[in-house]
């Protein structure tokens, strides 16, 4: 089989199209599409009062779409106290919570319920 001859690139000049069906719309923007600032996450709640840092975060990624939240903080437990408040909030929240290494992981979008059940448990 032959190579092919490469042809011959055009080259575009700096000169704009004749038709842009863009140009009005763009012609009002102030800022470039690319220096607006980035869109900002909602911050992670954290329980207040207790000895331990808990913070929780609602995640879906390598879930099937499923939202869960998330249970930080636990590091300095052992895991038999990790599983006692596993169990506790299985009891309060009525739905299934799960260890993850440190991680307690809740199915649903429960932070604010266990972010109340943590300043409850503190007091």
């Amino acid at each position: 089989m032959a190579k092919r001859k490469k042809t011959d690139k055009i080259k575009l000049g700096d000169s704009a199209p004749a038709n842009n069906p863009f140009a009005a719309a763009l012609a009002g923007l102030t800022a470039p599409v690319a220096d607006l600032p980035p869109e900002t996450a909602p911050e992670p709640t954290s329980s207040k009062g207790t000895a331990l840092a808990v913070t929780t975060r609602v995640d879906r990624k390598a879930r099937r779409g499923k939202t869960v939240t998330l249970v930080d903080g636990l590091d300095a437990l052992t895991a038999a106290q990790r599983e006692q408040i596993a169990s506790e909030l299985r009891k309060a929240l009525g739905t299934g919570v799960t260890i993850e290494g440190t991680t307690l992981v809740v199915q649903g979008d429960m932070g604010p319920r266990i972010a109340t059940w943590f300043d409850k448990r503190s007091s």
